[in-house]
């Protein structure tokens, strides 16, 4: 199920198949067929995050703010040219780990499929933490003897 549909109900329970295809760089937010509850459920939970309300506020009064900017009422940064959505700290622990069950990628891999849409601080380290917390990366490691 795509994110935007994630929101579109409060008791989603995503489930995770072959092919599950959550990160487009053509869907989620950027796509201008954005479902409008997602939109605005985003819109709400980031001006909701006091960290981001107060970037918010900075841009209510000036177009652009250390790479900040917001675009159809969602807060974005610019990181490399790109347009990346900041993620507000409450979700950024499930982006991280449904990008990393798709597959149970490295590190370098999830971060980068992260990365392609989305903006975290620390991103690296707060993947490394969820990967070692990840019970079938820890017991396919275990089993093909690496560390």
């Amino acid at each position: 199920m795509p994110l935007p549909r994630l929101w579109r109900s409060e008791t989603y329970v995503p489930e995770l198949h072959a092919g599950f295809s959550l990160w487009k760089s053509s869907t989620l937010l950027s796509n201008t067929e954005l479902v409008p509850a997602f939109g605005t459920k985003l819109r709400c939970v980031q001006a909701q995050d006091e960290e981001l309300k107060a970037i918010i506020d900075v841009l209510a009064e000036k177009a652009t703010h250390n790479n900040y900017f917001m675009k159809a009422g969602l807060l974005h940064k610019m990181v490399d040219d790109n347009e990346l959505i900041v993620v507000l700290a409450a979700l950024q622990r499930d982006i991280i780990k449904q990008a990393h069950e798709r597959g149970h990628f490295s590190t370098k891999k999830t971060k980068d499929v992260i990365a392609e849409e989305f903006y975290i601080p620390k991103l690296e380290d707060k993947v490394q933490r969820q990967i070692r917390c990840c019970i079938p990366c820890i017991v396919t490691n275990r089993i093909l003897g690496k560390k």
